[in-house]
Formats: C-alpha cells, sequence, structure tokens
C-alpha cells in the first residue's frame, strides 16, 4: 500500500511502546523514504532504535561510559501497512533485527542521541542487548575513536571531560579506545562549520549496515540583487537563522552508524561556492560517483530548502509588475490543525509516492499545497512538489489550479470532515465522551491524482491508560465527498462503489457512459483481495509475493481510477 495513512507522531507512539522493548532505548524521529522489497519499491517509515543513557536505572559512570555504549537496530512499516487491532505491520522489527532489508549491522554508536563519549575495548565487555537468560554481550571492532592507553592521553582526556576515572579506573587496557563527538549533526559541522545544515538527518539501511544521510547547504547572505529570506518571510528558516539570500543543497553528508565516518558527496559541481571550497579541501569532497548505488537510491529532496523555496515561490511566481507589488496573487503554504483545539499551523511539507500529472510512473516526492495569502480563504491555489527519483532528481514541479473553481484546502476539507453526520455519529461511538478511549485525527494528506485530489486521513483510537495509539478508521475525500470506513480498501469502496463519480474542477465533462455499479464494486473486490493477501504475505516474511501482490494491488487501483475518473 503506497497510501500513507500513518501519522508521524502516533507511529512514533507505536514504536516506543511496542519496539523499544527496554526503558532504556528510544526511538526520537521516524522518517519516511522507499526500499525496494519483493522486487518492487515500497514507500515505508522507519525510526531508529537508539540508546538513551539517561533512562538507565544505574547512572554509574561504568554503565554510561564503559557498559551501555551503542543503540540496536531500528523498526520499519510500510506507510499503509496496517496489523491487527491497527498497530503497525512491521517489515523490520525486534532484536536483533528480524525482516527486509536485512541489517546485519544493526549496532548505533553514532546518532541523534549519542551525546556522551564512551570507551571500547575495556576489561569488561560492552552491553549489546537484552536476551532470555542473560545479556549478550560484544566487542568493538570498528576504526571509530581514540586511542587512550597511555597515561598522557589519559590526562588530556581528562581534563577535556573532566572525569577523573579516565585516570583511575582499571578498566581501560592497552586496547582501549574513547569515542566522542558521536551526536552526527555535532560531527558535521565540527567536521565542516563552513556547511549549513538540514535539522533532520534520517536513517538508511544499505548493504546490511546503518547509515545517516544529512543534507548540507551553501549559503550567502551577500549575493547581488537577492531579498534576504528573513526579511521576505516572517520568521525566517532554521537554516542560518533566516539570514541568507543564496542557498544551495550542493552536498550531501553521509555516517557511517557503527564506526563514524563521515563522508561529503558534492551532487551540484555548478555551485561556484562548493568548487571553491573542493578547492581548499580537496580530501574532504568526493565526487557522486564515489557514492555506492546502494546509497544514491535513498537520496531525497531536502525538507529545509523545500520550505524555503515554496515560501520565495509563493510571491515571486508573480510576473506582473503590479501583481507583485499589490501581493494581489500570493501564495502561503495550507494550513492545518494537528490537535483537536489547537490553533492552525502551517503544513510541514510531506514525503510521498504518487504519479504526477502527465507522469506514466509513481516517483517519491516532497509535497505541499499552497492557499492564498492573508488567511482569509483556505481553498487550494496551486501545489509544489520536489522531485527525488532519478532522472528528475532536484527538481520543482509547480501546478497553479484554475482561479475560476474552488478546489478545496486542507483546513476546508477538515471542516466538512467535522460537519460530516455520519462521521459524527461513527465518532461518538469510537470514543464517547467520558468514555475510556481518546480519538485522534493524523495529518490529512492532499494526494494529486491525475488531474484530481483525494483527500486522506488516518483516524487513531487510543485508550486513556494507553499509549499505543489504533489506526482505527480512514477517512477518504473528493471534491464532493467525504467517507470513513475501517480500512483503506474499504473507504476506497464507499467513496467509489456507489457508482459515484466525484466531478474535479480541471477535468472536462465526462462525454462517455459511466462504468456500471458491478464493474467497480468487483475492482474494489479485488483491489480488497489483493490488499489481505499482501498483508498475509507480509506476516509470513514472503517479500517476493508480497512485492507481486503490491503489483496487482497498484493494477487494481490503476483501473478503479480510470473507471471512476479520478
Amino acid at each position: 500500500m503506497s497510501v500513507r495513512l500513518w501519522d508521524y507522531h502516533r507511529l512514533l507512539s507505536d514504536f516506543d511502546q511496542l519496539q523499544a522493548l527496554r526503558p532504556y532505548y528510544d526511538f526520537t524521529d521516524v522518517d519516511v523514504d522507499r526500499y525496494a522489497i519483493g522486487g518492487r519499491e515500497v514507500p515505508i517509515m522507519l525510526s531508529a532504535r537508539e540508546l538513551n543513557t539517561a533512562s538507565l536505572l544505574q547512572q554509574t559512570w561504568v554503565n554510561r561510559h564503559l557498559q551501555f555504549t551503542h543503540g540496536f537496530g531500528a523498526v520499519m512499516t510500510p506507510v499503509g501497512g496496517v496489523a491487527a487491532e491497527g498497530r503497525p505491520q512491521f517489515l523490520v522489527k525486534d532484536i536483533p533485527p528480524q525482516g527486509e532489508p536485512k541489517i546485519d549491522e544493526p549496532r548505533i554508536y553514532y546518532g541523534e542521541l549519542t551525546n556522551d563519549y564512551v570507551i571500547v575495548n575495556s576489561a569488561a565487555e560492552e552491553f549489546d542487548y537484552p536476551q532470555e537468560g542473560t545479556d549478550a554481550r560484544t566487542r568493538y571492532s570498528g576504526k571509530g575513536g581514540v586511542g587512550i592507553s597511555s597515561l598522557w592521553d589519559r590526562l588530556l582526556f581528562t581534563l577535556r571531560f573532566g572525569e577523573t576515572n579516565l585516570i583511575f579506573s582499571d578498566q581501560i587496557q592497552s586496547a582501549s579506545r574513547i569515542l566522542f563527538h558521536r551526536n552526527i549533526s555535532e560531527r558535521e559541522k565540527l567536521i565542516a562549520p563552513f556547511l549549513e545544515y538540514d535539522k533532520d538527518p534520517y536513517l538508511v539501511v544499505a548493504d546490511g549496515k546503518l547509515w545517516w544521510i544529512n543534507d548540507a547547504y551553501t549559503v550567502g547572505n551577500r549575493y547581488p540583487y537577492s531579498e534576504r529570506f528573513n526579511a521576505l518571510v516572517p520568521g525566517g528558516t532554521r537554516v542560518a537563522d533566516g539570514d541568507l539570500n543564496y542557498i544551495r543543497n550542493s552536498v550531501k553528508v553521509v555516517t557511517n552508524a557503527y564506526d563514524g565516518s563521515v563522508s561529503y558527496y558534492v551532487v551540484d559541481e555548478t555551485d561556484p561556492v562548493v568548487r571553491n571550497l573542493r578547492a581548499i579541501y580537496p580530501s574532504l569532497f568526493k565526487s557522486l560517483a564515489e557514492m555506492p548505488q546502494s546509497l544514491k537510491d535513498h537520496l531525497r529532496y531536502p525538507e529545509d530548502l523545500f520550505s524555503i523555496q515554496a515560501k520565495t515561490f509563493a510571491i515571486y511566481h508573480m510576473t506582473d509588475v503590479n501583481s507583485f507589488y499589490n501581493r494581489g496573487d500570493a501564495w502561503l503554504i495550507a494550513n492545518e490543525v494537528q490537535e483537536q483545539g489547537q490553533a492552525k499551523a502551517p503544513i510541514e511539507p510531506y514525503y510521498v509516492t504518487t504519479r504526477l500529472p502527465g507522469s506514466d510512473r509513481k516517483e517519491f516526492i516532497l509535497f505541499v499545497p499552497m492557499t492564498p495569502a492573508g488567511g482569509v480563504r483556505d481553498n487550494m491555489v496551486a501545489w509544489i512538489a520536489g522531485r527525488a527519483d532519478a532522472p528528475d532528481y532536484g527538481k520543482l514541479r509547480v501546478l497553479r489550479l484554475p482561479q475560476d473553481s474552488q478546489i478545496s484546502g486542507p483546513l476546508q476539507t477538515e471542516g466538512r470532515i467535522d460537519a460530516d453526520a455520519t462521521i459524527k455519529q461513527q465518532l461518538s461511538l469510537l470514543c464517547p465522551q467520558g468514555g475510556g478511549s481518546q480519538c485522534f485525527r493524523g495529518n490529512l494528506l492532499v494526494l494529486p491524482v491525475g488531474n484530481s485530489f483525494v483527500y486522506v486521513e488516518g483516524l487513531f483510537v487510543q485508550a486513556t491508560q494507553s499509549k499505543i495509539p489504533e489506526l482505527q478508521r480512514v477517512i477518504l475525500a473528493t471534491q464532493g465527498r467525504v467517507v470513513m470506513a475501517p480500512t483503506f480498501v474499504a473507504a476506497l469502496d464507499a467513496l467509489f462503489g456507489a457508482g459515484t463519480t466525484p466531478t474535479t474542477p480541471t477535468q472536462p465533462p465526462v462525454t462517455t457512459p459511466p462504468p456500471t455499479a458491478g464493474v467497480i464494486a468487483d475492482l474494489v473486490k479485488a483491489a480488497s483481495d489483493h490488499y489481505q493477501q499482501a498483508q498475509d504475505a507480509l506476516k509470513r516474511s514472503d517479500f517476493a509475493e508480497y512485492g507481486r501482490l503490491l503489483k496487482l494491488l497498484e493494477d487494481d487501483l490503476a483501473k478503479l481510477r480510470a473507471a471512476t475518473g479520478q
């Protein structure tokens, strides 16, 4: 299932409750990517199982720095994978990691939570992972760290960290090494402080190992005849605090989670700034051709750059002088309401796999809908997509919607969902006031489907005494209808099964007779059967069969879209 149903926040809670397994493991972030599984490209969500030493019950120096040294593995689920009771359908899970893609080296010595130094190859073996009976133990065999065998080394590191155990502990041996600067963001900035970095490095499983990929930017604030971003857009940006009028994503940074080795790959050879930096530091930068293909397959359009581009283009798409001066056709990133009762806030751009208008293939994109500036109207006027797949990597696609038609934006669609009597009734049964459960709506995704749009939102039910949100309903909407059902396929059936063809402002009137309800019902049943069979194959870890059935499901949905004019 390539349609994302899981909300980041709810899925993170599920990962933490179902797969942390011990109190000292944490999942801090959920990343969206795509992997070849069973011969098919599958959009997934994954998270690293990192060690949080602050959660250790015994806060001793030996525990924090010699025994508990690394996280272990990751968890992964398809973006639309739902198992029994509305819980995630795992592709990779447990300790040691089970599933596909296979993880041969699951230990995470360098990550987003690794803020302490650790000493490896000491007299005591490191804790590796919990298992029945006794804990598994390990010794570090990587090339990371610095030798700490001599008294002089130990004295210097004592001064560096203010810890006398580094001198007096009898646990440190001649082969011992100290690993520090293990936080990947800190590590990257120390190596190349002249670059700016995206705030969301993401985990990648490739060649049986765990890697971190981050986007690095060359920036400037003195580019001629260019406006500074923080003067153009109130609130600025996370990159360089918005004090920039030049930015290019010229470098991809790859960090090995086991040994901490960092590689800087130049992806934009035309950037004059990175060309000068490369001349100054010739041994630091590598060409993109040197990056393994297994890592290239997971390059994404960078989030921070995309947000800057979207906010800038929201004004600079106007080419008429008068319109530009008056901001007559200015846009804003569409707003959403994350939780009931909260104030509206701009949507965070999101990764989806979809087929763009005029394209004959699905692709992995970063997407955001746009609405008119001013905050008075919330109808959708355009969308912007950053393309991440070859040969179109790094290109932006913008679609302006007809100005003479009203197309619902995310907030308006949320309002239609709130006002739907049938959904209200179902919600009152799922989460009655004063009952033992709460309902949470996930991110509302606006998916371009051909020349139309489908709005997708998951509904999560969480028991008051539990921290495990369960995906119990799927809400789908078009311009003309809103439905809610227990599964995505059932929601498709409810949306299209009655033979109703929702109209879309961007499509010409249908002149051919509509398909019969029986034809549509057969297509929906075929999609439902293939979806269920795919889930069964996934439970058996039969990834080849899972990929084959996903292809059949994709064909069913394509036929359904064609049959309903969507």
